[in-house]
Formats: structure tokens, sequence, C-alpha cells
């Protein structure tokens, strides 16, 4: 994609729809570039405001360090590559992409709805904002690119809250124990 590897990384993943909220994750990545201005953001995925999405990027300030990829295969190497997740949804259930960047020890900025205060445990794995506050978000976005060793606890605690409650071997024994006690008539 071109973009240094030393440049403080932001990525979304997700669909480009109402309930993810692209627009409002361009208002807080475009804060968070005026303060850094070395940051750069990439948004992968595709949907029905992509078009809505494009003119926006074009009619920011900083559009030119914002990267549109659409659809990608490669979204592990990206993740891998990446400082923070940004995760700005208006309605969410358990977001799979969450447990994904636990799982590489990326840190999560998130807005607390539905089942992502499930996978993220503020100040502990990640930040979570309340539903709407940009500011919040772009304030949290820059305390974690402000400080790598901050951005390194929460990804490594991250990864072990991930491992121990979504790795398929604890979600299968937990399943077992649910049957077993339903067979068991309890």
């Amino acid at each position: 994609m071109g973009i240094s590897s030393t440049a403080p990384l932001i990525v979304s993943v997700g669909a480009l729809t109402w309930e993810k909220d692209p627009l409002a994750q361009l208002e807080v990545v475009d804060a968070v570039m005026g303060t850094r201005p070395d940051a750069r953001f990439v948004m992968v995925g595709d949907g029905p405001l992509r078009r809505t999405v494009e003119t926006a990027v074009r009619a920011s300030e900083h559009g030119d360090r914002v990267h549109l990829t659409g659809a990608r295969d490669d979204v592990g190497d990206i993740l891998a590559a990446s400082d923070v997740l940004l995760l700005n949804s208006r309605s969410e259930g358990m977001p799979a992409i969450l447990i994904e960047a636990g799982m590489l020890g990326l840190p999560t900025v998130a807005s607390a709805v539905g089942g992502v205060p499930e996978v993220v445990e503020h100040g502990v794995t990640g930040l979570l904002c309340a539903p709407d506050d940009t500011t919040a978000m772009a304030s949290s976005l820059i305390e974690l690119l402000d400080d790598a060793r901050r951005r390194r606890s929460l990804g490594r605690l991250a990864r072990a809250r991930c491992l121990a409650r979504f790795e398929i071997r604890p979600v299968a024994d937990r399943y077992l124990e649910i049957l077993r006690r339903r067979s068991e008539g309890r």
C-alpha cells in the first residue's frame, strides 16, 4: 500500500454500511491526523456506502493518508502490520474482527455497543467509548498512538483474553459442559 513501516497505522475492517458508521470513522481519524501528521488509516471493506466514503475521503484535508482497500484476502497481514484497530459501530453482535485482532495482540478502540464489551475489556485489552462519541474515540486513538508501551501491554492482554475465551478448545469445553448439564436435567 506504500505505507512506511514506521508510520502509526490505524485500521478498520468491516462493511461500509450504516451500522458500521464508516463516515464517523473518517471523522475520528481526521481528528487524529490533525494531531498526528505521521498517522495513516487503512479502511478494509466494501458495501453500499463506498461511494459516499470515497467522496468524504477526497474532501478531507487528510485524505491522502487514508487508504480504502475494498474487500481483501490478506486481512490478517494488515492487522499484524497495524498499531490500533478502530471499531466505531452504531450496532454490533459479537464482532469477529475484535477476536481476530485480539488473537494477533492488536489493541482496539471501539464503541461499547452489543457484544463489544464481551471481547474488549476497557483499559485492559483496549479502550471503549460511548457510541457516537467521536471526540473520545479520537482522544483514545491519540493516547494509544502516543504510548507504544501501553499499546503493547493492551495487545498482550487482548491476546491472552481472546485465547482464553474464544480459542476453540475453551469454547468447545464450555459447550460440552452445557450439553452435559442439559442431558443430566440441570
